[in-house]
């Protein structure tokens, strides 16, 4: 048993005896114990919305080439590939897509550190990270619309799909108005008195509601 760091060799008797003779002979083997390899490490996400950033730290103890791989579960519309790291630098990062629509996708992550001198290894637990589908925030540019004394009603008709479910929307309207909704088509009414065209710039951010996911978009209105 090795009970410290560094390889432990010690020798080993071993004692023969013929049962029906009696005669006997005594013979050492040499055994020796290497250290043993502790494959840890940890990461961190700055964003589970895909594209989803990691950064891992190695930790491991006694590994001289070690491994990541990042194996993505059964994905409807084609699977993602398998994404290996082999002996990285000491904080290696990397990107980590879902081309689902609207389905986070879960990939498996397993991690082996080896000894290439002493042929030792160890598999670290596996363990799983979740990337969201991203959001994708997009309207039809409106055409441009007469307003009359009442004002013109602009509709404002989603392009985008791949939601990745219901999200809140944050609308500045450029005309001093803001109003929030649901990720679906909404209507506003502008009203230009003046004898030139009014351009204005619709700004929306929406926020995902089961996800955090973020997207910003901006929208060119003219009024006649």
């Amino acid at each position: 048993m090795n009970l410290g760091p560094g390889t432990f060799s010690t020798p080993t008797s071993v004692t023969a005896t013929q049962i029906a003779t009696g005669c006997d002979t005594t013979f050492t083997i040499p055994v020796t114990v290497y250290p043993k390899v502790e494959a840890k490490y940890t990461y961190q996400i700055t964003d589970r919305c895909e594209p989803t950033v990691v950064e891992l730290t190695n930790s491991s103890v006694n590994g001289t080439e070690f491994e990541w791989m990042f194996t993505p579960t059964s994905s409807p519309g084609g699977q993602p590939e398998t994404v290996t790291i082999t002996n990285p630098t000491s904080k290696p990062t990397l990107s980590l897509i879902n081309n689902r629509i609207n389905d986070p996708l879960i990939y498996n992550i397993d991690f082996i550190a080896t000894d290439t001198n002493t042929g030792c290894f160890h598999n670290a637990t596996t363990d799983e990270i979740t990337v969201y589908p991203k959001l994708e925030l997009a309207f039809n540019t409106p055409p441009g619309v007469c307003s009359g004394a009442n004002g013109a009603d602009v509709e404002f008709e989603r392009s985008s799909l791949g939601t990745g479910g219901p999200s809140t929307l944050q609308w500045d309207f450029g005309d001093g108005n803001t109003k929030t909704s649901t990720y679906t088509n909404i209507s506003h009414t502008f009203l230009n008195l003046t004898n030139t065209d009014f351009v204005t710039s619709t700004k929306v951010h929406a926020t995902q509601n089961a996800t955090g996911c973020v997207d910003s978009t901006e929208i060119e209105v003219r009024i006649h």
